[in-house]
């Protein structure tokens, strides 16, 4: 009888082990759930489509689903980050001076690429590649300096 009550005790506590470990490990599944949204987000920020709706992200979403059966997609999309990955690490922290008030066509522009006014320095900043900025702000007196 004492044998069959220190099995018992056994399996009891061999029970509650097993009960510890499975919590453990619904623990890190909600850990690495949590941490794969916030990739995703991340993902939503990078890509610069964090303004839009949840409705029209999810619809977009949708859209992508249906096309990530073909390999070809797959590819340019992966090839596309790729590109964008190499562009961004290229990019300089610059900073740009008017040596009168900018007009609207250049605000735009640099409102497009990213740029902020600092009001305290009267200059606008960010990060961009000078080349392109020089380009795009041919004709405007303004002075682009790069940080890097």
């Amino acid at each position: 009888m004492e044998s069959l009550e220190k099995k018992f005790a056994v399996i009891e506590e061999k029970k509650k082990k097993l009960k510890a470990q499975e919590k453990a490990i619904k623990m890190k599944e909600k850990r690495a759930i949590r941490m794969k949204s916030s990739d995703f987000g991340n993902l939503i920020i990078k890509a610069g489509i964090s303004h839009i709706s949840k409705e029209a992200l999810f619809g977009a979403l949708l859209e992508i689903s249906e096309k990530i059966n073909n390999a070809k997609n797959i590819s340019e999309w992966e090839e596309k980050s790729k590109r964008n990955q190499k562009e961004s690490q290229q990019k300089q922290q610059i900073t740009i001076s008017f040596k009168s008030p900018p007009n609207k066509e250049a605000k735009e522009i640099l409102k497009q690429n990213g740029f902020k006014w600092n009001k305290f320095r009267g200059e606008y900043y960010g990060f961009g590649l000078k080349e392109n900025l020089s380009e795009m702000l041919k004709g405007h007196e303004c002075i682009l300096e790069s940080l890097n």
